[in-house]
């Protein structure tokens, strides 16, 4: 008798851990808006890398955080009205190239003035120079990212964790790992922002997110002259 009640826990034992292991299935892809990671790093802290992207001779890493997936450094992709801020070479291999907005977009060089405005206004896509799937983030997107991660410290945390002066590093909490490329207004490029400002396009007409190494925010601006581009994914 004490047998058959061994054998009937052992089953019942059995039948309770086959239940358990087919109602948790683990989906953990990073890429898999089902997985348990999907959404890693929403104050967890944890990086979701997702697949790499092979464009214009070089490899751009990737991150997801939320919802979207953006690239991991700065575009440096070689097109007209492009250059490397105080003109060395150095600074595009590590902060990535500054375009003007026309370039940025692929847009015709008179987009640059605001008096054609009225033809050159984006679609709600816009790719621009980033590779085939990614595009030009908008304003709302670029407004979602930061909501995403928390607005009122934002560039803290975006912030790449080394590379800013002035102990002006952030904590890279998803990896965007914001470098502080400089910019330029008016296109006289000012070689001393570098390693303590970063400016990024919007595909909004003359639209730039910055941030500084004395700011926990990212603030939104409206600027000419030239700027970073991060790419986003379709």
């Amino acid at each position: 008798m004490i047998e058959v009640k061994k054998h009937r826990s052992k089953i019942l034992l059995g039948i309770a851990i086959l239940f358990v292991s087919c109602s948790t299935v683990e989906r953990d892809n990073f890429y898999d808006k089902g997985g348990i990671n999907y959404m890693g790093g929403s104050g967890s802290g944890q990086i979701i890398y997702g697949e790499p992207v092979e464009y214009g001779g070089e490899t751009y890493e990737t991150v997801v955080i939320g919802t979207q997936t953006w690239m991991a450094r700065n575009l440096n992709y070689v097109t007209g009205n492009s250059k490397c801020n105080n003109d060395n070479p150095a600074n595009c291999a590590i902060y990535g190239r500054l375009y003007d907005w026309a370039a940025m977009m692929a847009l015709s060089p008179s987009c640059n003035s605001s008096n054609n405005f009225d033809v050159c206004i984006p679609s709600a896509i816009h790719r621009g120079i980033c590779p085939s799937g990614w595009h030009i983030p908008s304003t709302d997107e670029w407004d979602t990212l930061e909501g995403f991660v928390g607005s009122s410290n934002a560039g803290t945390k975006l912030k790449a964790s080394s590379g800013w002066e002035h102990y002006g590093n952030g904590t890279d909490n998803y990896g965007f790992a914001a470098l502080p490329g400089g910019s330029d207004n008016n296109n006289s490029i000012v070689g001393s922002d570098i390693g303590t400002i970063g400016v990024w396009w919007t595909a909004q007409a003359f639209s730039v997110r910055t941030m500084s190494y004395n700011e926990e925010s990212v603030y939104h601006y409206g600027r000419y002259g030239k700027g970073s581009v991060r790419c986003l994914k379709d």
